[in-house]
């Protein structure tokens, strides 16, 4: 791939810089394009901006030269900004914009956005390839044995309603009615200014009332993963494939998450974890109880997370998984074959 220019958008992110560092490592001119210029770019990189990642967005002059291209950026929390059709302006973004940029080939990370730009009549189906996930760092997720005691339940995301959190507490609630002993932690911050985000007033008082511990934002996820007995995300956000839930799996610990796109593609159901219709706290509360009840099933499926996170979602790989797709880009262009 020596000597040949990719371009790439995202490049400050976690897969857009291991791309980088891939590329130029193999001897790859490797411009990058985004909204603003980023320190964070190593020395030497030619940075493009545009004003735009929609789908108004002129990208011929980062597109000069350039051979093929590796699309990581989007607007990921756009479905939480006090937009009067937020799910428009996500899809002006990520679906729209994606397309203008790129029809030769695009990289998702779940099943149901595959479909999504299929149906869109955008993309042929033999043009659109499904990468699960951006990677997890497996070293900085190391897979620990279950510690003795009262089980505990750890959802960690950022605390927005979409994220479910109303609806693990309300589970947390009913199984505490239901006289079952295990603890439930809250990982993650309200995000203030965000008209979906939980009040620190409402966090205070589920703390007073017992029915949760929280945690607030913590940097030792790995640590604290390696606590928890379970890991759950009862999201019905407009997730890609929610970090949160690859990395539970990596430490070994089984999932509880929503049958949501994104989040389903996050798991093999009743082997590394369990499905629950989304906003269904009743559902929520039965499957953890069933993990909380059941320590062995509960360990052979956080046994199976890992080997599925060792098989599906190392860093590793998925960046491999970029590579291989972009060679074959550079390979049809070399030949002048329709891709």
């Amino acid at each position: 791939m020596s000597d040949k220019s990719v371009l790439v958008t995202g490049a400050t992110g976690f897969v857009g810089s291991a791309v980088i560092r891939k590329l130029a490592a193999e001897g790859c001119l490797v411009p990058v394009a985004g909204c603003r210029r980023s320190a964070s770019v190593p020395a030497g990189v030619e940075q493009a901006v545009t004003p735009s990642l929609g789908p108004e967005a002129d990208w011929r002059g980062a597109l000069q030269g350039v051979e093929a291209v590796v699309h990581a950026a989007a607007r990921v929390h756009v479905m939480d900004e006090p937009e009067t059709d937020p799910l428009e302006a996500f899809r002006r973004v990520n679906v729209e914009g994606t397309l203008r940029l790129a029809r030769q080939a695009v990289i998702l990370q779940n099943t149901d956005d595959q479909a999504a730009l299929i149906r869109s009549g955008g993309l042929r189906d033999e043009k659109a390839v499904m990468i699960r996930g951006s990677g997890v760092d497996l070293a900085q997720m190391p897979f620990r044995d279950e510690v003795p005691g009262v089980p505990i339940v750890a959802f960690a995301a950022r605390l927005l309603q979409q994220k479910g959190v109303e609806e693990f507490v309300a589970a947390a609630r009913k199984l505490r009615e239901r006289g079952i002993s295990a603890r439930f932690w809250l990982i993650g911050d309200p995000d203030p200014g965000n008209p979906y985000s939980i009040t620190a007033e409402q966090v205070e008082a589920w703390a007073a009332e017992g029915m949760v511990e929280v945690m607030g934002h913590r940097s030792d996820v790995p640590e604290l993963y390696a606590q928890a007995h379970v890991v759950s995300l009862p999201s019905y956000y407009g997730e890609g494939l929610p970090k949160t839930l690859i990395e539970g799996a990596a430490c070994g610990r089984p999932i509880v998450t929503t049958d949501h796109p994104g989040c389903r593609d996050a798991i093999e159901d009743g082997v590394t974890g369990l499905l629950v219709p989304i906003r269904d706290a009743g559902a929520l509360a039965d499957a953890l109880q069933r993990l909380i009840e059941n320590p062995e099933e509960r360990r052979a499926m956080g046994r199976a997370g890992r080997e599925f996170a060792e098989r599906e979602f190392a860093i590793e790989k998925v960046v491999d998984a970029h590579m291989a797709v972009y060679r074959r880009l550079l390979s049809s262009r070399r030949v002048g074959m329709d891709i």
